[in-house]
């Protein structure tokens, strides 16, 4: 499964002559700040995403294909618990996976879009194949294009059994050009 999104990735990346996105930008820049949700909210605190895309073009004026990129860092929550007179801490694992995605952009030059995409998240030896779906809004700054965007990340919608859910939410920006 790995070496399949690998070879469908390099493939893309190496169609260089299809690069060329009806966005008039063909990559872009972006930070994020994570919000853990569900079961990941008790474990791991506020954290961020560096990340890049690439635009491949499809001939429609609206859909352009995204292939990218991120880091993900989201410290571990330090849980104190009082029994009688002792204080307890627990010190949660820092959770650090490296995502790649891919999937349809909509939208144009500016305004507001929508990408929805799979993705594949891989930390150590865990690795599981997700969900994000991204909507915000491009905006013109000359020959740049600045999106401010919120995402919600599903990494792990097929967990093994006794696995909880890994879901984000995330709000960012970004810079195409």
């Amino acid at each position: 499964m790995k070496s399949s999104l690998m070879i469908i990735i390099i493939l893309c990346l190496g169609a260089t002559d299809l690069v060329f996105s009806q966005l008039d930008k063909s990559f872009e820049i972006d930070g994020n700040l994570l919000v853990p949700t569900g079961s990941l909210k008790n474990k791991q605190d506020l954290g961020f995403e560096v990340g890049g895309m690439g635009f491949i073009s499809t001939g429609n004026p609206i859909i352009t294909i995204a292939i990218g990129a991120g880091y993900l860092v989201l410290p571990g929550k330090d849980i104190m618990r009082k029994r009688g007179n002792m204080i307890i801490t627990s010190y949660g694992a820092d959770f650090k996976p490296f995502k790649v995605f891919i999937g349809p952009y909509f939208g144009n030059n500016k305004g507001f879009f929508l990408l929805p995409a799979i993705n594949a998240n891989f930390e150590h030896d865990w690795s599981h194949v997700g969900i994000d779906v991204a909507a915000g809004y491009l905006f013109t700054a000359g020959k740049l294009g600045i999106s401010v965007k919120g995402k919600f990340s599903m990494l792990n919608p097929l967990r093994k059994e006794g696995e909880k859910d890994k879901n984000l939410a995330s709000f960012g920006v970004g810079i195409l050009f």
